[in-house]
């Protein structure tokens, strides 16, 4: 019983008694194990914190180096639209996939064989597309854009370009708006 007259449970009263029991070896070898403890804890949160920059540091490296496939309009010879697909990153892209969303037929030609749709490039995997690598497409010249054969647009203004590739163990899917209407009101 305690001085109020409240009795303590019985194992309270075992660690009071095993506290007051204790030696100064005891005392010490006691705070040495507390102390290792901290310092187990304090190491555990270090290398929990460093595996969390070598993780971050490893995906700012590889998007540092990955490849970076883009669809861009380009105009050559001042009149005649360029479809481009390069590789503007560091390494090379594999299985890369190339689709239209639209029909586009080279030039307002109505011919199956001169629809960029039909193109191998467009229909079959490029295995490799080395960093720096560029594909180019003629399109039309700007007066050709927009043209229209029994409500058939055979070159369209506006169409997307849909890249999928692999780099690693990662799998990039973008995809490109290729517009060429503000182009057309532009002289020089």
């Amino acid at each position: 019983m305690s001085d109020n007259g409240v009795q303590m449970p019985e194992f309270i009263m075992y660690i009071i008694n095993a506290i007051g029991a204790l030696t100064s070896t005891n005392w010490l070898s006691l705070l040495l194990i507390i102390i290792t403890g901290v310092y187990v804890f304090l190491t555990w949160k270090i290398l929990k914190s460093n595996n969390l920059m070598i993780q971050t540091m490893t995906e700012q490296f590889q998007e540092s180096v990955r490849p970076y496939v883009t669809a861009t309009l380009a105009i050559r010879e001042g009149v005649i639209f360029v479809l481009e697909i390069k590789n503007r990153g560091k390494t090379p892209a594999t299985n890369l996939e190339l689709r239209l969303d639209k029909d586009f037929y080279q030039f307002s030609n109505d011919l199956e064989d001169r629809n960029l749709k039909n193109f191998q490039a467009f229909n079959q995997t490029i295995s490799t597309f080395s960093p720096r690598e560029t594909l180019s497409f003629d399109l039309s010249q700007g007066f050709n854009m927009g043209t229209k054969i029994e409500n058939k647009i055979l070159t369209p203004t506006q169409f997307k370009v849909s890249l999928n590739y692999f780099f690693l163990n990662s799998t990039y899917s973008e995809t490109f708006v290729i517009d060429t209407a503000p182009y057309m009101s532009v002289h020089g």
